[in-house]
């Protein structure tokens, strides 16, 4: 009896362990690292031009699209969903430089980022679907593998004290 409530605690265990992690966890942050690196280099490109002097025509157009990213906060470092979210929105602010960005080489990589933003927002949603049918069914089944077995062992050991004498 013992040795039943032990296989179906570490049963337990082993299930409670493998829904904290989520199959879809290495997908997001690969996505995330990749968005990351395509934002970084629209932004770095973009800084650039900002740098210019004054008189040179194109900067004012980096410094509409630099506060555009200001006017966001964003960040690469930002949570997966508002990250994803930030990159998703600026895109309707930068459309207007969108011919300026492609001619500095910039519009593909914000268009790349955006790609992978969309599909950050679609593995969360996945991954908040797959964690919550994962522990309502297979944890919910050791829990009670688990209770059951511990009654058992109960039973066992009221009747053996019904059996002992006083």
């Amino acid at each position: 009896m013992a040795t039943a409530v032990h296989q179906a605690r570490v049963h337990e265990d082993e299930v409670w362990q493998k829904s904290q992690v989520d199959p879809v966890v290495k997908q997001l942050e690969a996505a995330d690292k990749q968005q990351d690196c395509y934002m970084t280099a629209a932004r770095y490109i973009n800084d650039g031009y900002a740098s210019l002097p004054d008189t040179e025509a194109q900067k004012q157009d980096a410094l509409t699209v630099q506060q555009v990213f200001k006017d966001f906060k964003f960040r690469v470092n930002d949570g997966y969903g508002a990250e994803a979210d930030k990159i998703l929105q600026m895109g309707q602010n930068l459309q207007p430089k969108q011919e300026f960005l492609t001619q500095i080489g910039a519009w593909q990589w914000y268009v790349k980022a955006a790609q992978k933003a969309s599909l950050v927002r679609q593995l969360l949603t996945q991954r908040a679907q797959t964690k919550g049918e994962f522990v309502k069914g297979e944890l919910k089944a050791a829990r009670r593998q688990t209770d059951l077995a511990i009654a058992d062992l109960y039973r066992v050991i009221n009747a053996m004290n019904d059996l002992m004498p006083s």
